[in-house]
């Protein structure tokens, strides 16, 4: 009778935790957006106060060891630097690892992202900041849309898990 009411405090709270880890997911990749958001900010705060290139830029938000995607602009940064006849697309492909490996960015911000950055390279100051707001409120429209996120799949996914836990309960009764 112990090992078998242990048994069942054992499945709920696996399935209550793996819930949890679910909702967790979406929370973590709703916060590495607004980063996202914010690092597009002081990118274009960057632009509009200093007269840097772009792999001085990138070295001063990679130094910013409070978002997920520093690694990722550090990276980019070195690149730049250590292979002046390399593009900014090779720059980006190689230091992509870090933003697939550190964060929980889908391919919708990453796109964005690298559709921002490649365009950066390619353009003057004021249709540097454009394009920088442009970026900002795409991304303010995916921020939303993993707000709702949150609310209807991390919560369904959190609900289902424990569900499942107590009927796998009831049908080991």
């Amino acid at each position: 009778m112990f090992l078998k009411t242990l048994l069942m405090i054992v499945i709920l709270v696996c399935s209550f935790l793996l819930g949890e880890e679910l909702y967790c997911t979406y929370k973590k990749r709703h916060k590495d957006v607004s980063d996202l958001i914010k690092i597009l900010e002081i990118l274009n705060m960057e632009f509009k106060f200093g007269m840097y290139t772009l792999s001085e830029v990138f070295f001063k938000i990679g130094n910013k060891k409070d978002f997920r995607l520093w690694e990722f602009f550090h990276n980019l940064a070195n690149k730049l630097e250590e292979e002046n006849n390399s593009s900014l697309e090779s720059a980006f492909e190689n230091s992509m690892h870090s933003i697939s490996d550190k964060t929980f960015l889908q391919e919708e911000e990453i796109d964005e992202l690298k559709n921002l950055i490649l365009n950066l390279g390619k353009s003057d100051f004021y249709s540097q900041e454009s394009i920088i707001k442009l970026a900002i409120e795409n991304i303010k429209k995916i921020q939303a849309k993993s707000l709702e996120d949150i609310k209807t799949k991390g919560m369904l996914y959190k609900k289902i898990s424990l569900i499942m836990g107590i009927l796998l309960v009831i049908i080991l009764l």
